[in-house]
């Protein structure tokens, strides 16, 4: 596939911009450490070899580098992810001691990914039919079109409950939470009638608290440098699709997400019970 304006820009780079994250807040969510090197300059930065096996899951590596030295981080982020294609490299920002960093952190492979493609996107349909069905039993307790959530979510409230849900409003999102089982379905408004707009950590939210889903769980050791890397690996394969609307709060704002492409060949069918989680079949 290709990407207009995509450019040399890696498809992680992408992803990140694509989701409005430059760079992670907290590259550990899991349970990762650090492992914070000192370099000097460039030429003390191990080897891909020796951070492959520094980088590993549970510990993710720092490189730090004195302020200042490195005017220009992009060209080293660009070696080191083309050298491990098994990690995500990326601009952590300042670090202690007047320093700027550099990230490597373990992520999944793609041959996993590709391995469990139809658990992946079952989990994913599964987090868009659910975000929908939310938000259109929202909009229809305030008899509202669903499309004008965002706009009217001062009018609705902004911590509420609607049938089995609690929810509540923040930011351009809404978060619902089921009141027996936990089940929690953060949503991405402002995308018109479209609810299934994906963020890596909403998404795995949606997972660990989702039965049907415990295979996918179990997968991820980070809840959000993992699932990145799942969404970049299906948008490679033409399983996500990049939608962009503007937005309807802030004048001259573009919003960018990704979304199932289409409903696909491989995805199993998904039963919805009265509990707010999913039987597979």
């Amino acid at each position: 596939m290709t990407y207009t304006g995509l450019g040399r820009m890696s498809l992680a780079a992408f992803i990140r911009r694509l989701l409005g994250r430059s760079r992670p807040v907290a590259p550990a969510t899991q349970g990762s450490v650090p492992l914070r090197l000192s370099c000097r300059d460039l030429d003390a930065v191990p080897s891909a070899v020796e951070l492959t096996a520094m980088a590993v899951v549970g510990q993710h590596i720092v490189l730090q580098f004195p302020r200042g030295s490195i005017p220009n981080k992009r060209p080293l982020i660009e070696r080191l992810a083309a050298q491990l294609p098994g990690h995500r490299v990326f601009d952590s920002g300042p670090g202690p001691g007047d320093t700027d960093c550099v990230t490597v952190y373990r992520v999944l492979d793609e041959s996993v990914v590709v391995a469990h493609l139809p658990l992946f996107l079952a989990a994913i349909r599964d987090f868009a039919d659910t975000a929908r069905n939310c938000c259109h039993e929202l909009a229809a307790a305030h008899g509202i079109a669903a499309a004008d959530l965002l706009d009217r979510r001062n009018d609705i409230g902004w911590r509420r409950r609607v049938g089995e849900w609690n929810f509540y409003f923040h930011g351009f999102e809404c978060c619902f939470t089921h009141r027996r089982t936990g089940q929690v379905v953060d949503v991405r408004l402002g995308f018109g009638d479209e609810f299934g707009v994906l963020d890596p950590y909403f998404l795995a939210r949606f997972i660990r608290t989702t039965a049907a889903h415990h295979q996918v769980a179990a997968l991820l050791a980070d809840d959000f440098h993992d699932l990145s890397r799942v969404l970049e690996v299906l948008l490679a394969r033409g399983h996500l699709r990049v939608i962009e609307v503007a937005n309807s709060v802030l004048s001259g704002m573009m919003m960018r997400g990704l979304v199932l492409a289409s409903d696909g060949d491989n995805v199993p069918t998904l039963q919805r019970s009265r509990s707010g989680t999913s039987v597979e079949h």
